[in-house]
């Protein structure tokens, strides 16, 4: 099936919440993990960098991800709009 789970999570990657998102039926990926890991932050509390915002592919739509589009925006537009940073994906959809 082609599911995303998009978003502000507000959990860390190695949360629980994720390990049952990412190891249930049908299996998410976090395509977010082919970001570089001093790029994956979508959030800053206190000056820690961290991971709170998620791009959850399911294996149907994982197939149709452009290769190489994976990023986490960090322009400073987006710093007076939210405080957390977009994640981007591209995928060819028929």
């Amino acid at each position: 099936a082609n599911l995303a789970v998009i978003g502000d999570l507000n959990d860390l990657p190695d949360s629980r919440t994720l390990q049952l998102i990412t190891q249930g039926q049908p299996e998410f990926v976090d395509v977010v993990a082919a970001v570089p890991a001093d790029q994956r932050y979508t959030h800053v509390y206190q000056g820690e960098k961290q991971q709170l915002d998620h791009l959850l592919v399911a294996p149907g739509l994982l197939a149709d991800l452009k290769s190489g589009s994976v990023a986490i925006d960090h322009d400073a537009v987006f710093s007076a709009a939210s405080d957390h940073f977009p994640g981007v994906a591209r995928f060819a959809v028929d």
